[in-house]
């Protein structure tokens, strides 16, 4: 197989982890929002929901594509939701408050495992496209 093919192509899975995040987080605030009473709270989980869901997308997109540092900001997602479970405790009925624990500290991982994957290939890419460039121009990406 044809080592351009493999380091060149979307990275699909760490989109799809980002992707599989969203669904979690959105399952995660209908849960979130149907266990609260009706006050200003409501609006704080929707209001934190959409914030959350527009970074996850523009990740999901942004680590599809390779794009530098990424990976970062994914981890810094992901420790945000760790940090709900410490922020939301007592806005939760208790029926739902293990439930919405459980969704976060998934949400989190699923974060977590999209930027170490993600970390990965950026990686192996840039060290087959240094080798690549200076096998044929006496350089790679860093002597550039």
């Amino acid at each position: 197989m044809d080592k351009a093919k493999i380091y060149y192509p979307l990275d699909q899975l760490s989109y799809q982890l980002v992707l599989f995040f969203l669904i979690a987080n959105t399952l995660l605030s209908i849960i979130s929002i149907n266990s609260m009473k009706a006050d200003l709270r409501v609006g704080i989980e929707v209001m934190i929901t959409i914030a959350v869901s527009l970074a996850g997308f523009l990740i999901a997109i942004r680590l599809q594509h390779y794009t530098p540092h990424w990976d970062l900001y994914t981890v810094i997602l992901g420790v945000l939701q760790l940090g709900r479970i410490v922020i939301l405790p007592g806005f939760h009925s208790n029926n739902a408050r293990m439930l919405v624990q459980i969704l976060l500290i998934v949400t989190a991982v699923y974060l977590s495992a999209a930027a170490w994957i993600s970390h990965n290939h950026q990686r192996q890419r840039i060290e087959y496209i240094n080798k690549t460039w200076s096998a044929r121009k006496g350089g790679g990406l860093d002597n550039a």
